[in-house]
This record gives C-alpha cells, structure tokens and sequence, in this order.
C-alpha cells in the first residue's frame, strides 16, 4: 500500500481575512465560496469573546453573493468561521470552517505527493445530532445546487405539455424557481424593467408559485404561433385524457360508491397514486420511433404507446360513451352482468354515465365545434372535422321525437370519434397531406418463408437487477486469481447482502479461462445449473456500457454523456447503446434484425411491453425504413376484440381516415407519432387475436405473473410463425422492477423465482 498524509490548512489566508481582498484567481464570490466544504456552528453558539465578526472584511458581496467572517480570538486563520450566503437573503447564511482538509497518496520511492482528493466528510459514531446535521446539508446541497432550478424547471414544463422547451423557456422558469419572482411581462421583448406586469412569488429560492406562474405564462406557453411549430407541444397523458373526458362531457355518478377506474395503470399505462417505478410512469428522455426521435426530440407520454396501453385506452373511452362506467367491452368500470344484453345508449345498469348535452342540438356542426372547444381546445383540423361531419350524416341517425334534436346517436358516434382524433392525445396543430392517397399502410406477411426458423428471447431485468448474487464466484479461486480468494473478497465486499457458500447451486466452470473452478447460482433459479450443465445456457460476465477503464476525473472525458449513475441512462446504454447517425434512436436488438432483413430474412421483433416504466421497446427498435416487422404486444393484457360492436359499421375505417399520413414538415411531430403508434395498434391487435385463436400452449405457465404469461404469448407467437410470414423473431420482455433499496433478498428471491418458474415452463413448451 502507498503512504498518505492529511494535510490540513486555510481556505483563506491571514491577509485575506485581515481584510485583504479576495484572490484574483477566483472569478467570483460563489466560486470563492465552493472552496468551502467543512460545516460549522453559528459562531453565536460558543463562549462569549471567542469569536469576533471582521468589520474590515465584511461583508464581500458581488451582488450574487454575500461572504461574512468571524474570526477566532486565537488569531489561527483555520478556525475562523465563513457565512455564505446570496446575496438577495443576507440573513439566510449557512457556515463554514475555513479549513481545508486533503488527503494526500505518497509515491513510495520518494515520498512526494502523487494523487490528492478533498478529505470525505464522516458521520460521527453514534453521535445522531451530528448525523442529522450532516443530512440536512446534504439535502441542501442538492437543493441549492446550480442544476437543481433548471432540471426541476425542465420536467415541470414537459408535464405542463411542452416536451422540448426552448432554452429560454427553460432558463426563465429556472431563473423564477432561483429568485422567488416571476412578473408576467418576463420575456416579453421591450419589457426588460417589468413595467405594469403582475408579480408571483414571495422572492425565496425554490418557490413554486413563481415556478409555475412562469410556466403557464410565459410567451413559450402563450404564444398561439407555436401551435404551428411541428416540435412544439407533446403527447397527452393518457390518465389526463381520461379525467378530461370525463369532465368536459359532465360525467354523473349514479352509484353510492366511489368512483373506481379498475387497473387502469396496467390497462392504459397510469394511475395516480400507482406508479410502479420512483421513476414515474415515463422516461423523460424517452423519444417516440419516427419524426421524434429522427429529430432528436423526446415525448414522454409516448412510453405508452405500447399496443395493449392504446388499444385498452380507446376501449375505455368507447365504452364509457355508449355504456356508461361499466366493464362492457373493456370500460374501465366494474362488474356489469350480461353486457351482450343491454344496447349502446342504456344506461339502466351503469354506476354513471356521460351527461353533456349541445346547447344547439339541431345543429351537428355547431355540436362538433362546441365538442372542438371541449375536447381538442379549438385545433380540430379542418379534415379531422370533414370526418366527422360526413360520418353524422346518416339515415340511421334520425330525429326519433320530430322535435328538432340532434339525436343522442349523433352525439355518442361524435363523442367517439373526437376521442380517436389525434388532436384529442396530442397538444398541437395537425396539417394532412393533400394527397388523399397517402393513408397508412395495412401489412401483412410478405411471402412464404422458405429459411430454417430461428428465434432469440430476450429477458430484461429492470431496475438494476443484482446480478452479483446470481453468479457468485464460489471456490478453486486463488490460484487463478493471482492468490486471492475471490468468494472471500466478494463476502467483504457485499457484507450483510453476500450469500453463503451453502446456499448457492454450484457450476464447474474449471475447463474455462475464468478465474474460479466453481461458481454459484442464486438459489431461487436451480434451472439455470441444470441447463448449464446440459450446455443448454451459458454465462457472459461483466458486459457493461463502459468503453474503457476509467476513475472520477476522466470517466465523463472517455465516456461523454453516459450518465453513469441514472438508472434511465443505464438502461439506454444498454438497450439502445447510443445509436448514432442514421442509427440515431434504435435499439441493438433492432439493428441486428435490420441486418437479418439487409440479408433477406423474413424478421419481425416485438416487445411484450406492457405499460409503464419498467417496458419499452426502444431495445427492438429499427430503422423505420427497413422491411423489419416491428410490434409491441402484452401477454397479460393480450389482444381483445376492439368495438365489437361499433356504433356505425364503418367505424374502422372512418378511424383510419382521421388518422391519415400528415405533412411532415408543418404538421405536429406528436400527433403524427399517436396516429401512427394508434393505427398500427389497432391493426396489430386484430391481426393477433384472430391468429392467436387457432393455438393454445399444451403446457401449464405460471399464472399471476408477467413473464408467465409473456412467455406464454411468446410460444404461441413461435408456434404460428409461417402463418405470420417469419423466418427470424426477435422478442423482448421486461421483468422488474428490480429496484430494491432496502429489501434486496425478498426482492430477488421472488423475481428470481419468477423467472426459473416461466423459463421452466417456456423450455417445456418450446420442447414438446
């Protein structure tokens, strides 16, 4: 080992704190004030006369920050006492030791330091004040760290529906959330002084009421033009498309209980108060396939963009218009007896129903512009509302009551297809095409496969699974390992979260290279030995996303902006892996189907998704353009008839027609990107509920669990493969979420054993 030394000294020196002005290297007060890392005591808080505050130094400030000192009455500059605070809150200092304490590595010939780092602050041994007060500062420290206005700003815009705020939106939001003030004339070109505008906030740092009056009011947020902007705006929630439907059509509750939307989070991707991940229900970096991420832009919403999450949430929205809150054709309601019995518009039987009336019911253009201004806020496109219109212009609509009214039909059917519009799930203007040939395509199998059929399954632990206690080095260690004891360093290592020796399945591994004769499985997945040692499964070890060996002050140089300790980041790395160029936004498992596609084969991918932020395809995503087949399908929420029975029997295709190709380049990127995710969604759930009728597995999976029934889809899915025209499949599936803070043993004994059960079932299946 190499010798160190603490060496220890002042931050600032004598001259400075006898009143000399502060060194010129530093280039302001803050950064002056960041040498400080060391707390200390409010000086009021010792002996009287100990220390003395410096009436010829302080106070420094530079308009952004205020500096003060008290110095000790030993006259030693390390025990004087720093105040730092800004300069717009004098009185809201926080104190520093004016010490500086540095570890310093010794070379061994010569003694002189070779590597230095800042002495680590240590919580005092049972001592719970100080590790109180360590935490608060900890706290603070985050709180009132530079990044902390911006990115907080950053996320609260996308939820207030602008998925790619401008840098300045960003930076006037940021700059309210860091002042406490926000006027509304902010940003407005020749309103620099704030003249005769309204002023929000009470002028502290963090305060929400300037952070969103910012928000809301800020030019980026009120100017109609951005509508025209194709980046501008985002994809809608669907929980928030939920809530709004329901209220702009005045939803009545007829039942005495509450209102209960059942698993609406694993129906249609969120639910308050459900969120399955600390991470929310979307990746804020997430990019929708198509104009979005070829552009390099995000839409978080579009995580649900999944096939069961868009399919569920059109089934619900159906539903509720002609059934009322009921579960009849997938509404979101409870328990409904004999739904085949009861006809679109009796609601004798429903916990609530829609009540909104037109105010001009004999008027169907005046009652789609009124359900414009409540549904779509004004943007239903000119061909959207063509649609419409030529859709209530049928005989089988009739005045039944002779007395002028729009009949209840009319209204539903409207009501319907405002809900599929994409203006509805989108925040921006839309512009079709001109070219009334340029709907989307309907694919089917190209041709008859005529190669071998191959498959790859891949299994995505989310969240950060401990891979450490799947394979643990075991025994037979030293010798290879340069004479350490490999399980020994890992038992230190883990401490109370290792597994012992006796509990692991052991694997020979000594006609390897590797570094142990033996290595250990974790104890819930016994398929795994057994398929080891079948050279059925093999193990690839330490495959991480990082290009090089790297330390802190070089990591981010060689590996630029992997975020190294983001979950999110992680899990890019290594499913998409930082596409670049013309491979901007794929995923590995999309490239290397691109490839099979590039040499001929029949390929398809699908992700079995699901909803939330533990399922995304991203990892199957390819190039648009190339003749792969891409879906995303769920085993546990599988392919369900959608409208089985529609309120016009050209429902579909009046759907389709509202969802046509629009102009790429004035027309919003994310209402194109939910046409797109919803129509193929439609499809895509037709095609495999009538293909998936003809086979049934012919051995038990597990139930209850998602990788169960994934797995299940996925061997139906293989057992139909001519049928689909496929000679190379590539599936993805998520299980997770395995991030386990403090319950690290029953989190993974219970995934793990999840995934021996279905692994098990899937080889019995794929056997058979």
């Amino acid at each position: 080992l190499c010798p160190t030394v603490v060496v220890t000294g002042p931050v600032f020196d004598a001259e400075f704190l006898s009143g000399g002005a502060p060194p010129l290297l530093m280039e302001d007060l803050g950064t002056l004030a960041s040498s400080l890392k060391i707390g200390a005591f409010h000086p009021d808080s010792h002996d009287a006369g100990t220390y003395t505050e410096s009436t010829t130094t302080t106070p420094w400030t530079d308009g952004t920050t205020t500096l003060r000192i008290w110095q000790h009455s030993n006259g030693n500059p390390q025990d004087a006492i720093v105040g730092v605070s800004a300069a717009s809150e004098p009185l809201d200092l926080k104190y520093y030791s004016n010490k500086r304490s540095t570890v310093q590595i010794l070379h061994s010939a010569t003694n002189a330091p070779a590597f230095e780092f800042r002495n680590p602050p240590k919580f005092q041994g049972g001592n719970r004040r100080d590790a109180h007060y360590e935490t608060e500062e900890v706290l603070d420290s985050y709180f009132y760290h530079p990044n902390t206005g911006p990115f907080i700003s950053t996320r609260l815009i996308q939820r207030f529906g602008v998925s790619n705020p401008s840098p300045g939106y960003v930076g006037r939001v940021a700059a309210a959330f860091r002042t406490g003030r926000f006027n509304i004339n902010d940003g407005i070109t020749g309103n620099d002084n704030n003249d005769n505008g309204i002023t929000f906030g009470t002028g502290k740092y963090g305060d929400l009421e300037s952070t969103i009056a910012a928000i809301l009011l800020d030019p980026d947020a009120r100017t109609p033009v951005l509508d025209a902007d194709p980046t501008h705006g985002s994809v809608r929630e669907p929980l928030l498309k939920v809530l709004h439907f329901l209220r702009s059509m005045e939803y009545s509750h007829s039942s005495d209980q509450f209102l209960i939307l059942t698993s609406l989070h694993s129906r249609i991707g969120e639910m308050a108060y459900d969120q399955k991940s600390v991470f929310s229900f979307f990746l804020p970096e997430y990019g929708a396939p198509g104009p979005v991420s070829s552009a390099g832009l995000v839409s978080p919403e579009a995580f649900a963009f999944d096939t069961p999450p868009v399919v569920h949430l059109m089934k619900g929205l159906f539903s509720l218009i002609k059934f009322g809150m009921t579960n009849c054709d997938g509404g979101f309601g409870r328990g409904r007896s004999r739904c085949y019995a009861w006809a679109e518009g009796d609601y004798r039987h429903t916990m609530g129903r829609l009540t909104y009336g037109p105010l001009r019911r004999n008027n169907p253009e005046q009652m789609v512009g009124e359900l414009d201004v409540l549904l779509t806020g004004g943007r239903l496109s000119s061909e959207s509302r063509a649609v419409i219109l030529d859709a209530l212009d049928d005989d089988r609509f009739k005045d039944d009551d002779d007395d002028g009214d729009v009949d209840d039909g009319k209204l539903r059917l409207a009501q319907q297809l405002f809900a599929a519009s994409p203006e509805f799930h989108s925040a921006h203007n839309l512009i079709r095409l001109n070219d009334n040939d340029e709907s989307r395509e309907h694919s089917g199998p190209a041709r008859e496969p005529s190669a071998p059929y191959k498959v790859i399954v891949h299994i995505f632990m989310v969240g950060g699974a401990d891979t450490f206690n799947l394979l643990v080095p075991h025994s037979g260690c030293s010798a290879a390992a340069g004479g350490t004891d490999l399980h020994e360093e890992y038992r230190l290592m883990r401490g109370n979260v290792a597994l012992s020796k006796g509990s692991l399945h052991t694997i020979d591994a000594s006609s390897s290279k590797q570094p142990c004769d033996t290595f250990g499985i974790h104890p819930r997945l016994p398929l795994l030995r057994e398929l080891y040692d079948g050279d059925e499964a093999a193990f690839f070890a330490n495959a991480g996303g990082m290009k090089k060996l790297s330390a802190k002050h070089d990591y981010r140089s060689n590996h630029g902006g992997f975020g190294l300790f983001g979950h999110g980041f992680q899990a890019r790395v290594q499913t998409v892996n930082g596409g670049r160029g013309d491979l901007f936004g794929t995923g590995v498992l999309g490239r290397l189907a691109d490839a099979l596609s590039d040499d001929g084969y029949l390929t398809a991918t699908l992700s079995t998704g699901g909803s939330g932020t533990a399922s995304k395809a991203s990892i199957v995503r390819g190039n648009p353009y190339s003749d792969t087949k891409t879906s995303s399908m769920g085993g546990t929420f599988g392919p369900t008839p959608f409208d089985p029975t529609p309120s016009v029997r050209s429902m579909r295709t009046i759907i389709d027609s509202m969802n046509d190709a629009t102009d790429p380049l004035r027309s919003g990127m994310f209402g194109e990107s939910w046409s797109a995710a919803m129509t193929k969604s439609l499809d895509d759930n037709d095609y495999f509920f009538e293909l998936l009728n003809t086979v049934h597995p012919t051995t038990k999976f597990p139930t209850g669990t998602k990788l169960g029934s994934d797995l299940r889809f996925v061997s139906q899915m293989v057992k139909v493969r001519r049928e689909r025209g496929v000679e190379r499949d590539i599936f993805s599936i998520n299980i997770g979420n395995f991030d386990s803070h403090s319950d690290t043993f029953s989190t993974h004994d219970s995934f793990f054993g999840q995934m021996n059960d279905a692994l098990g079932a899937f080889r019995k299946e794929m056997t058979a």
